[in-house]
């Protein structure tokens, strides 16, 4: 197990984990837990970190409305960043994050995983949503709702109508990400929107043909938007065998930086959403261990440092408003 629980002095900025919604459903403390990430090993292993947290539920299960379940999410957010405020902070601007960064706490992002959060009433959930700090917004997860198909959908379904107009509703408030997505959505949503997006955590799917993977001229499509590609730690999405080494992680980032994405390439680890990581990664206090491999591996400094922290937060810095 390649363990390096780091010197304090690296920079992060991750894309996306699913610790909230973990800490719903299983109980424990962001200070402290035995997920992958809590605010006691974040603050012995960065300098700087910056992090997406995902607000996530599944419709199929969810009992009382899936509305409902957002409303106890925010609730979990709100409550474990108020009792660690000492050490993290919601950040609903651009200029929140640098404020943030100067107070040497770790800058906390609201995304929405699955637009079906929202609830019936599409512009009301996205103002309520924005005003309680919500940023970006995945239009689906893994089953077709009201506004887009998903990439596990074999049918390979697009927008709805109402996709459409969520995604014009969204403009100037939020951040579309497109993991998950179709590639019809994908495409539907670059046709009707000129606003940069993400896809949060996502590969490459010419290195691995998992459905959940980018293909290359969906890459190309988030370079010229300047966009970001957060690469994806759950093993089944980084090697066709489902079993992997940072050796393959590696593959993904210099394929993504091949085709022109260095300056959108980030990580987007899925910590506390997923079961099988790199043979080599517990959690969040791996990362400087990633960072030691690609360096020996190769990767020069000033990549390292796009791809670990100034990539992300040059986009989140610019984009969240």
């Amino acid at each position: 197990m390649l363990y390096n629980s780091g010197d304090g002095d690296l920079n992060y900025f991750d894309c996306h984990c699913d610790t909230l919604s973990r800490i719903l459903d299983d109980g424990g403390m962001l200070r402290q837990n035995t997920g992958h990430i809590d605010i006691s090993r974040c603050k012995h292993t960065f300098s700087k970190y910056g992090q997406v947290f995902a607000l996530w539920g599944d419709a199929d299960k969810e009992k009382g409305g899936i509305s409902k379940r957002f409303d106890r999410l925010f609730e979990v957010a709100n409550a474990e960043f108020g009792a660690n405020a000492g050490d993290i902070a919601l950040c609903k601007s651009g200029e929140d994050i640098e404020a943030i960064f100067c107070k040497n706490k770790i800058a906390a992002i609201l995304s929405i995983e699955g637009a079906e959060l929202l609830g019936e009433e599409m512009e009301t959930g996205v103002d309520t949503a924005y005003e309680q700090g919500v940023r970006i917004i995945q239009l689906t997860w893994n089953y077709q709702n009201a506004y887009a198909g998903p990439s596990a959908d074999k049918n390979n379904q697009g927008l709805t109508e109402e996709g459409r107009k969520l995604v014009k509703y969204a403009e100037g408030k939020m951040i579309i990400d497109v993991s998950h997505a179709s590639e019809k959505t994908f495409f539907d949503i670059a046709k009707i929107t000129d606003m940069p997006f993400i896809a949060s955590h996502s590969n490459c799917k010419k290195i691995c043909g998992h459905h959940r993977n980018l293909t290359d001229d969906e890459i190309r499509v988030i370079i010229d938007r300047k966009g970001l590609c957060g690469i994806n730690l759950y093993a089944p999405f980084i090697a066709d065998a489902g079993v992997c080494r940072l050796e393959e992680v590696l593959s993904h980032v210099m394929h993504i930086i091949d085709i022109g994405g260095e300056d959108v390439v980030a990580f987007g680890c899925d910590f506390d959403g997923c079961d099988r990581l790199p043979n080599e990664v517990d959690g969040i206090e791996s990362i400087p261990g990633i960072y030691s491999f690609f360096k020996k591996s190769g990767l020069c400094e000033r990549l390292l440092n796009k791809l670990f922290f100034e990539n992300a937060y040059n986009f989140m810095k610019n984009n969240i408003k």
